[in-house]
C-alpha cells in the first residue's frame, strides 16, 4: 500500500482522483460485463483512503447539505427494511443503492478537483455515449446480416448492452445531447470543433430515433426548446436561430414518422391515448393507465410509512388482480398482474415503499438542488440534469435498476456534492 501511495503522490492526488472518475465515466454508457464499472468506485475509494486527512474530510462531509440529503434518502430506505414483507428484496435494493452513499462520502471534499475537471468529465461522457451508440448501430447492422428485418435496429434490439435497457440508454443519450448542445452554446472553447460537435449531435439524435423511447422523444424536444430559449435570451432574438431550432424539431418529427420502428411506437402512443376509457378499434391503452391508479390505492393504504423497501411491487400486483384488462405481448394475451409490473414512476414507487416522508425526501433530491444551484458555475447543466432525470423518472422506476442508480448518483454528486474549486489550491 505504501508503494501505491508513493506512486499516487508522484502522479498527484487530483490527477489520481480524476483518473478514477474518468474510468467510471467512460464505462457508464456501456457497462461491459468483462470490465466492471464498479472498479471505478473501488479505485476512487482506495485513493480516497490512501489520501488520508480524514478529520478534514469528516468535517467537510458534515457541512455538505447535498451529502446530508442523500444520507437522509438512504436512511429512509433503510428504515423500510424493518417492516417490509420481503426482506431479501429490501436487502438487494439497499446493496444496489450503495453508490448513493459512496459517492457523497468520497466527493464531499474538493480533493483538488476543479471546475475544469467537471467539464472534462462531461465531455468524456459525451464521447463515450456517442461511441456506445455507434457500436450499437454496428451491432444492429451485423444482426441485420443474419436476420434481415428492421426490428434489429429498434428499441431493445438496438440497446444490446446487457445492463442498460432502452429507457436508460435513451436517458444517457438525451443527457449527452443536452450537455453538448448547451455547452457548445455557452462554452464554445470547451466544445469540440464545430464539425465534430454537429456530427455527434446528429449521431445522438439518430440514436434516439432508433432507441424509440417515447418519453425521451418529449425530453429531446424539451431540451432543444430550452436551449433555444437560453440562447435567444443571452444573444437577443435572432430569426436565424429561431428558424434553425424550429427546422430541427420539424425534421426530427418527420424522421420519427419515417422510420418504421419509431413510427410504430408513435402510432402505438396514438392508439393508447384514444383507448384510455375503453378499447377503440381493438386497441388497448398503455398499462400505466392501470398501474398508476392501482399505485394510488397502495399509497392510500400505506400513506404514512409505506409498504417497506422491496414490498411495494407485491401490493401493486395484488391491486392489479382486480383488473380484467387484457394486453398483448406479441405472442399472447396477458393480465397485468401476471407480468409483475413495477410502478413505472419513480415518485409513486417511493411513495408506496417509504410513505409520505420517503416521498418528501426523494422529491427533495430534485427541488432543493434546483433552488441551491442558482449560483452554480455550471447552472444550466445542473438544471438540465435535474429536469431530464425528473421527466425520465415520471414514466419509469429508474432507480430500480443499477443503470439508473449508477447514472443518477454519480452526476447528482458531481453537480451538487463535490465542491469543485476554480483554482488549483485546495
Amino acid at each position: 500500500m505504501s508503494r501505491i501511495k508513493n506512486l499516487l503522490q508522484q502522479v498527484g492526488w487530483p490527477q489520481a482522483f480524476f483518473g478514477a472518475l474518468s474510468f467510471y465515466t467512460l464505462l457508464l454508457p456501456m457497462q461491459p460485463k468483462w470490465l466492471p464499472i464498479t472498479l471505478g468506485i473501488m479505485c476512487m475509494g482506495l485513493f480516497w483512503l490512501l489520501h488520508g486527512k480524514f478529520k478534514e474530510k469528516l468535517s467537510a462531509l458534515g457541512k455538505n447539505w447535498a451529502a446530508g440529503l442523500l444520507f437522509a434518502y438512504y436512511f429512509v430506505v433503510l428504515l423500510g427494511l424493518f417492516y417490509t414483507q420481503n426482506p431479501s428484496k429490501a436487502e438487494q435494493e439497499l446493496l444496489s443503492k450503495i453508490p448513493l452513499l459512496a459517492w457523497p462520502i468520497m466527493l464531499s471534499r474538493s480533493l483538488g478537483l476543479r471546475i475544469e475537471h467537471l467539464k472534462k468529465l462531461i465531455l468524456l461522457f459525451i464521447y463515450a455515449t456517442t461511441l456506445a451508440v455507434v457500436l450499437a448501430f454496428l451491432q444492429s447492422a451485423v444482426s441485420y446480416l443474419a436476420f434481415p428485418h428492421s426490428t434489429v435496429f429498434y428499441f431493445s434490439n438496438f440497446s444490446f448492452y446487457k445492463f442498460i435497457p432502452p429507457h436508460y440508454l435513451g436517458l444517457y443519450v438525451n443527457f449527452a445531447y443536452g450537455m453538448l448542445l448547451i455547452g457548445w452554446l455557452q462554452f464554445p472553447a470547451w466544445a469540440p470543433k464545430k464539425r465534430y460537435t454537429i456530427s455527434m449531435l446528429t449521431i445522438l439524435t439518430m440514436a434516439l430515433l432508433f432507441i424509440s423511447v417515447r418519453m425521451q422523444f418529449l425530453v429531446f424536444i424539451g431540451i432543444n426548446i430550452w436551449a433555444a430559449f437560453q440562447y435567444l435570451k443571452s444573444k437577443g432574438f435572432k430569426l436565424q436561430a429561431f428558424l434553425g431550432i424550429s427546422t430541427l424539431l420539424v425534421v426530427f418529427g418527420a424522421l420519427a414518422l419515417s422510420f418504421k420502428g419509431s413510427r410504430a411506437r408513435l402510432v402505438d402512443a396514438y392508439h393508447e391515448l384514444k383507448s384510455i376509457n375503453q378499447p377503440v378499434d381493438n386497441k388497448q391503452t398503455n398499462p400505466r393507465f392501470y398501474l398508476w391508479p392501482a399505485a394510488a390505492e397502495v399509497i392510500r393504504d400505506h400513506f404514512w410509512l409505506g409498504t417497506g423497501a422491496g414490498s411495494e411491487k407485491k401490493y401493486l400486483n395484488q391491486k392489479l388482480e382486480d383488473s380484467k384488462a387484457l394486453f398483448w405481448d406479441g405472442t399472447k394475451t396477458y393480465l397485468l398482474y401476471e407480468k409483475g409490473y413495477n410502478y413505472h414512476n419513480s415518485f409513486l414507487q417511493h411513495f408506496a415503499a417509504q410513505g409520505v416522508v420517503g416521498f418528501g425526501v426523494f422529491t427533495a433530491l430534485f427541488l432543493v438542488p434546483f433552488y441551491k444551484a442558482r449560483n452554480h458555475p455550471l447552472r444550466s447543466w445542473a438544471f438540465l440534469f435535474l429536469v431530464i432525470s425528473a421527466l425520465s423518472f415520471l414514466t419509469e422506476s429508474m432507480l430500480q435498476r443499477q443503470a439508473g442508480v449508477l447514472f443518477f448518483s454519480f452526476f447528482w454528486c458531481l453537480f451538487f456534492v463535490a465542491p469543485f474549486s476554480v483554482s488549483r489550491s485546495n
